[in-house]
């Protein structure tokens, strides 16, 4: 997830902000994550498992976030992250590409295959 929302980033900020003047607002929504099944996420580096934690279901069916874009891929994709992770009641320190207030790209390109 952690790759995926930095690649949105990666492309929406520098190439369609810039194209209108004024301020941008970024917004994620989330419906029906509790309903059955329920969408869960859990801590750690892989979908795969083992999960570091426990997933946690999401507390919210109906979800929606907004800030004002910053303009930097890895701290807007750390702020949709943040998010994210609190919507499952997660912290967004327990992702391991995280660094205080944005991704860190070289800890992803570390990434073991």
């Amino acid at each position: 997830m952690t790759e995926i929302t930095l690649e949105y980033f990666r492309l929406v900020d520098p190439h369609v902000l810039p194209l209108i003047e004024g301020d941008w607002t970024h917004r994620i929504v989330a419906s029906g994550f509790t309903e059955d099944p329920g969408c869960t996420l859990a801590p750690g580096d892989d979908p795969a498992f083992p999960f570091w934690g426990a997933p946690q279901l999401a507390t919210s069916s109906d979800w929606n976030h907004r800030w004002k874009a910053l303009g930097y891929p890895e701290r807007d994709a750390y702020e949709a992250l943040r998010h994210i992770y609190a919507l499952f009641g997660l912290n967004v320190t327990t992702n391991p590409f995280i660094d205080t207030d944005r991704v860190n790209t070289t800890k992803l390109l570390e990434k073991k295959p």
